[in-house]
């Protein structure tokens, strides 16, 4: 009996297991805006295949705003953030 509790357990975790896999991921990158202000945002990655940086935005988001910028798997390791309002400028990792 303690076999079969045993392998009701290990099924019961490997189906649940394979569930949660079945769905593929998905890493959009969100920007949301916790400044209190209204800002300015732009985004910059690498495209590896054209060998260059590729520069998006401007998007202008009030305070509690979020926004994706990049929808879909994200396909390189750094993403560079650059914000800005009428009295501060956000760069590096914030």
């Amino acid at each position: 009996m303690r076999h079969l509790i045993g392998f009701g357990t290990v099924a019961a975790l490997v189906i649940g297991v394979a569930l949660c896999m079945s769905a593929p991921a998905k890493a959009d990158l969100q920007v949301c805006n916790e400044s209190g202000e209204h800002i300015s945002v732009a985004v910059a990655y690498y495209d590896a295949g054209n060998d260059s940086m590729v520069s998006e935005g401007w998007w202008n988001m009030d305070s509690g705003d979020c926004r994706t910028p990049i929808d879909g798997d994200l396909k390189d390791k750094y993403y560079y953030l650059y914000a800005e309002s009428d009295e501060h400028t956000w760069t590096g990792s914030h």
